[in-house]
């Protein structure tokens, strides 16, 4: 809404585990703004992420996906809470 307002131009995509908006400030530099997909508590990120990474390469995935991440945290004994999202292509662009 607020870059909207502002007439600037956005993409946002589905990268995963998180999504990424993109757009460009005012010297046409490409900024990126990521917002996680799950509600993971800080001092336990880096332990989640790792065992995520373990899941996608045990999977043989290019990238991280919802069911590593899911199996990631139910594995550490975290709740699964993921935030509402809109849906986003996956794909590049600003």
């Amino acid at each position: 809404a607020a870059l909207d307002d502002a007439g600037k131009g956005y993409n946002v995509f589905d990268r995963g585990i998180f999504h990424s908006i993109y757009t460009q400030d005012n010297n046409g530099l490409v900024v990126e703004l990521s917002s996680d997909k799950y509600e993971i508590p800080d001092d336990r990120k880096g332990e989640v992420l790792a065992t995520a990474q373990r899941f996608r390469e045990e999977d043989g995935a290019d990238f991280a996906q919802d069911r590593h991440m899911e199996a990631a945290l139910e594995e550490l004994g975290l709740p699964v809470n993921k935030y509402d999202l809109p849906d986003a292509d996956a794909g590049v662009g600003v």
